[in-house]
């Protein structure tokens, strides 16, 4: 199978489950609420043109002119995907969807499971940078260009 027959396999896969997903909520009966969908959805493309675009453009323009090029790509990677948790998090952490009737519908420690999700995104970004430290530490010691990272 080349490699364009499966773009177009896996595309049509998911074009095949967005409509299954589609069909679901419009004929879901109680189980689902279109309104609420559509207004998800909606404030979804909002907070995401709006709030999460413009700062990782932001944050990504000032690691290019503060860091190192050995470090930015790791920073850069940390900040994206802990702003796209957080960002995520937000109607968990604010309790959205709570019901006191209904104690398994928010069962869990929102706080404390996306601070340790934070935890080890910052952990395995900062292996990530001394890693990349090191190589090139090692590079200009033994006089070699230092390979881009």
């Amino acid at each position: 199978m080349t490699s364009r027959t499966a773009r177009f396999a896996l595309g049509g896969l998911g074009v095949l489950a967005m409509l299954w997903a589609a069909f679901l909520t419009l004929t879901g009966g109680k189980a689902t609420n279109p309104a609420g969908v559509a207004t998800w959805l909606v404030a979804g493309l909002v907070l995401h043109d709006a709030v999460l675009a413009p700062v990782v453009v932001a944050v990504g323009w000032v690691c290019a002119r503060v860091l190192p090029g050995w470090l930015r790509a790791p920073v850069q990677t940390g900040a994206l995907v802990i702003g796209v948790l957080t960002l995520a998090s937000v109607p968990l952490l604010l309790g959205r969807g709570h019901r006191p009737d209904n104690p398994s519908a928010d069962p869990l420690d929102y706080p404390r499971n996306l601070l340790t999700v934070v935890a080890v995104v910052a952990v395995v970004c900062t292996g990530w940078a001394i890693a990349a430290w090191w190589r090139r530490s090692r590079s200009d010691a033994q006089g070699h260009e230092p390979a881009s990272t």
